[in-house]
């Protein structure tokens, strides 16, 4: 090779440097100042609402906001008092299909081994992805199926110890396909869910207070929908979802960063619906579904009552510090 051109790929490699270097180092005109950032959507990832340090909970006052959507249930019964929110995390999304389905394998497979369930899981349902893919929210689930997958993660994820849902003996709930559901029902012991940090269903109270953005002093907490009083930017209906279920996170989060908190799927919920408690059957769904109109979907009426499994209806998760 002759030196010449050695010395012109030299001086080439350098000239392409410096315009490399130029580009990225100097201003360019009126976009100098101009940052582009990407949000990349985690779903089930967990949000702080009110933190730790807030020992006392925050206190919602009956009648906030003004207009009297505040629609707290708590034991069934709708407050006509304060209610207090004791500090809580809640994830960013519906269940995913895909995280379902990966503890539901773990859960029902082998027993006994390391990093196996010391015991199985039954489940009344396997569930199944609302549309196309895995990202859409597990639907076709029972309020039993619920509980149990929430312990099923949590022995998994943190160990035995945390999960929350325990019979009078203290025993892990393991099996939502009990003789009936009354059984379920009465074997769960709320007394022995104190202090447990696994992951659960969050309660009517925990679940509107994120709803709304958890401060009741700003204005986006009299919001029709959870982060908008447009329906189109935040959620999914009858309006505009073409009769189906989406994939987690498509629609704009409220301010927490909450997505799918109106309408996609109803969202199952600790509390019971009514006065008669757990052993009433029925405990309340939030959020509205795709199935139902833009009307149906608003923070202050999208509340049904349900334990079975439906096309529309899947769950969010929630834990205690």
């Amino acid at each position: 090779m002759k030196k010449t051109n050695v010395f012109k790929g030299i001086a080439l490699t350098v000239l392409a440097f410096c315009v490399i270097i130029g580009f990225t180092a100097c201003p360019q005109g009126s976009n100098s100042n101009k940052k582009t950032e990407t949000t990349v959507f985690l779903p089930n990832t967990m949000v702080e609402v009110i933190p730790a340090s807030t020992t006392a909970g925050v206190t919602v006052e009956h009648g906030e906001p003004t207009d009297g959507k505040w629609k707290v249930h708590k034991d069934g019964v709708v407050h006509t008092g304060p209610v207090t929110v004791m500090p809580f995390k809640i994830a960013n999304s519906e269940v995913s299909y895909r995280l379902w389905k990966e503890v539901y394998d773990w859960a029902t497979g082998p027993t006994g081994g390391a990093g196996q369930p010391a015991e199985s899981y039954v489940f009344s349902t396997p569930g199944q992805n609302s549309g196309a893919t895995d990202d859409h929210p597990v639907t076709m689930i029972d309020w039993n199926d619920c509980i149990i997958w929430c312990n099923a993660y949590t022995e998994k994820t943190k160990g035995i110890d945390d999960c929350v849902y325990r019979t009078g003996s203290n025993d892990v709930l393991r099996d939502a396909t009990m003789p009936t559901v009354w059984d379920f029902y009465s074997s769960l012991d709320e007394s022995k869910m104190a202090g447990k940090k696994g992951w659960r269903l969050p309660t009517d109270a925990e679940w509107e207070f994120a709803a709304r953005g958890g401060d009741p002093t700003a204005p986006d907490w009299a919001f029709k929908y959870a982060g908008s009083n447009n329906l189109d930017e935040v959620g999914w209906s009858s309006d505009n979802s073409g009769g189906t279920a989406h994939p987690c996170g498509k629609k704009k989060p409220n301010r927490l960063g909450l997505y799918d908190m109106t309408g996609n799927v109803d969202e199952f919920l600790f509390s019971p619906y009514n006065s008669g408690g757990h052993a009433a059957h029925n405990h309340p769904m939030r959020g509205g579904s795709f199935n139902l109109e833009g009307s149906n979907v608003e923070l202050s009426g999208a509340r049904l009552p349900s334990n079975s499994p439906y096309d529309d209806t899947g769950f969010r998760l929630a834990c205690s510090f």
